[in-house]
């Protein structure tokens, strides 16, 4: 985009999209106006003509979601509740669905009718999940309702507390999910379980007639001669 300075008031407003993105990564020059032919004058030639050159932007790291929706498990609140009654919920989503996310997802793990996702940030909330959570597969969401309960349903991407030693050195490297139990790795601090553990699938012993629903028992699995780099 070029224009001269007397100008600039005017490309703004009609080239909006353009302008805002001088506001950030911009840098201008001077070029000569070629114009008027040589020789040949007019009142205001003699203002400098800046040619803009835009950096390109950097891709935004994006999620997108697709498939089975009723369960909450691709985040879209709206999918299940829609936000007008003129719509009905939406069963599935065959194409993919961009799922706003303000944080960068590394890894991402699909279980029965719940999901997970996860960030090597250095926050204290590292994973997230939603959809169906009737084992606790996803956490314990608590109830605004009733702070005794949880809820078994999440319909957005709600944070997973993790019991870290230290929380702002750790890093999540990976989430893996089964039918209805997840497991989720760390950089330094081993392997958490949560969830069904009816068959041992958590790594930590059988319980007869154990509750899962509204658990709040993350596992540490610590039995590791060395280091597990994968899940």
């Amino acid at each position: 985009m070029s224009c001269r300075l007397r100008d600039l008031a005017l490309c703004g407003t009609m080239r909006r999209a353009s302008y805002l993105v001088l506001s950030f990564n911009t840098k201008f020059m001077p070029v000569r106006h070629l114009a008027t032919a040589v020789g040949k004058t007019k009142q205001g030639d003699d203002l400098p003509t800046f040619q803009y050159v835009g950096r390109k932007p950097r891709r935004k790291d994006r999620v997108f979601v697709w498939g089975y929706s009723y369960t909450g498990a691709l985040g879209i609140p709206s999918f299940v509740v829609p936000d007008t009654g003129r719509k009905k919920p939406k069963q599935y989503q065959l194409t993919p669905y961009r799922l706003d996310m303000d944080e960068k997802i590394s890894s991402a793990a699909c279980g029965y009718g719940f999901t997970l996702l996860s960030s090597k940030t250095s926050d204290v909330t590292k994973v997230w999940g939603m959809g169906l959570n009737k084992d606790s597969q996803i956490g314990f969401h608590r109830s605004r309702r009733d702070r005794t309960k949880g809820y078994e349903y999440i319909l957005e991407p709600s944070p997973v507390p993790l019991p870290l030693d230290k929380p702002q050195s750790t890093r999540v490297l990976q989430v893996s999910c089964g039918r209805a139990h997840s497991l989720i790795l760390t950089d330094n601090e081993g392997v958490f379980s949560i969830g069904n553990n009816s068959y041992g699938q958590c790594a930590r012993k059988i319980v007869e007639g154990e509750i899962y629903s509204e658990s709040q028992l993350i596992h540490r699995v610590n039995r590791f001669e060395s280091r597990v780099v994968q899940i």
